[in-house]
């Protein structure tokens, strides 16, 4: 291990008299030289630990970007380096690597079984002086944006520091003067979810602004009269039908009533939303193409927001189109597999001096290949009765689509020439 290190101390110095890091130090690189350091720390050796970590140290400060176990082992490095400078008694230097720890993780604290009370004292008091550096730096921040009326930044740093930084609650009442501002003029251009959401930040920030406690009331007030207003239009417009109307009344609804009244609302929505998945599946079982259409196009244009119903529109069945195929008669007949002729009496016969004549029959063809002559036009009407009676003999091959039988409507031409018997071809 120590060859090891010595090659890693080797390379640092190369990397760092350059200016830059010759190559990204690896976590066992820095554990190994941990390892060593605590080492001579325990044999009183801590200028040769010092002379170890410090390269490393210098090369951790460089990387812009670590993964979380080098800032953790970063922490160590510095945390070792405090204690060989207390082995050494410069309480300078210690402090200065006590306070980078604490800048790194201001939760690190030291164990008093483990330490001296000499080194947990210096500790505490670097970590007292990084708290304070990091209070002025927040609470310059602070000012400067209050300066420059940043309300929302000045709030985050509020929160987010007020419990470790005292210092802020010297600025919070002018903090709050701001938000009272900000709400009062969207107060004044009726914006008022905006202007509660700003009173109510002067509140929090200053307990004691009677004026913002009262304008919150106000606002509270009028937003209530306008979610009854808006809620009065959204239930006209959803028991009409209106869904596009109801809609962007419901957003309005989001933002200025209660969660209770939403829920209510939301209910509605499913509700009927219920009622027509259901009758879509009941249109989809009897292939009712039309009202199922019809119903998409409803569901699309009921809901505001799809999160309302997911779970309701997933039980709409994916139904496919089962009705029958329209096929032109080429193809019909390329399926045709047994044929009867049509059989004409003697009158009609002596009747038809014309020919060929060509008449056609309305066929649905079954999923069987069975036939169902709905009607026949066109040539002699003399000649559709046993046109029809013969075609309902036929017999096709099943047409088959996406693996399943399905029915064919087709338009069958057949043609009629009195050169024999019978007198159809």
């Amino acid at each position: 291990m120590l060859r090891n290190i010595v090659a890693l101390l080797f390379i640092l110095s190369i990397g760092l008299s350059r200016g830059e890091p010759a190559f990204a130090v690896t976590s066992v690189d820095i554990a190994d030289a941990l390892a060593h350091a605590q080492a001579l720390y325990y044999e009183a050796q801590f200028n040769k630990a010092i002379e170890l970590l410090l390269p490393i140290d210098e090369l951790l400060r460089r990387q812009a970007e670590q993964p979380p176990e080098q800032v953790e082992q970063e922490i160590d490095v510095k945390l070792q380096l405090a204690l060989a400078y207390v082995g050494l008694n410069d309480t300078i230097h210690a402090k200065n690597y006590f306070r980078d720890v604490f800048a790194l993780d201001s939760n690190q604290s030291l164990d008093p079984q483990q330490f001296s009370p000499k080194v947990v004292q210096l500790a505490a008091e670097a970590k007292a002086e990084q708290a304070e550096i990091e209070c002025k730096a927040v609470l310059t921040d602070t000012e400067r944006q209050l300066g420059v009326g940043n309300a929302g930044a000045v709030l985050q740093l509020v929160d987010r520091n007020q419990a470790k930084c005292s210092a802020l609650k010297a600025v919070a009442p002018a903090a709050a003067e701001l938000f009272f501002k900000n709400g009062l003029d969207a107060y004044r251009k009726a914006q008022t979810v905006e202007a509660l959401q700003d009173f109510r930040s002067a509140l929090r920030l200053d307990p004691k602004h009677e004026l913002a406690a009262n304008y919150i009331e106000l606002t509270e007030s009028k937003l209530q009269v306008d979610a009854d207003r808006v809620l009065v239009a959204w239930r006209k417009d959803f028991n009409g039908q209106e869904f596009a109307s109801a809609a962007k009344e419901y957003r309005q609804l989001a933002s200025v009533s209660s969660g209770e009244t939403i829920d209510q609302v939301r209910a509605e929505y499913r509700k009927v939303l219920s009622e027509r998945v259901d009758s879509w599946n009941r249109a989809c079982k009897n292939n009712d193409t039309a009202t199922m259409e019809k119903i998409r196009e409803q569901v699309n244009e009921l809901l505001p927001e799809p999160s309302i119903g997911e779970d309701i529109l997933a039980k709409m069945t994916k139904c496919t189109n089962t009705g029958c195929i329209e096929m032109n008669s080429s193809l019909a007949l390329a399926r045709l597999k047994t044929r009867v002729d049509p059989e004409f009496s003697p009158f009609v016969h002596q009747s038809i001096k014309v020919s060929p004549i060509t008449v056609h029959v309305k066929a649905r063809i079954s999923e069987k290949g069975d036939v169902i002559a709905s009607d026949a036009y066109s040539g002699n009407a003399m000649l559709y009765g046993p046109v029809r009676t013969a075609v309902e003999q036929w017999k096709f091959y099943p047409a088959i689509l996406q693996s399943e039988a399905r029915c064919v409507d087709t338009d069958i031409p057949i043609v009629i020439n009195f050169v024999g018997p019978n007198g159809a071809r």
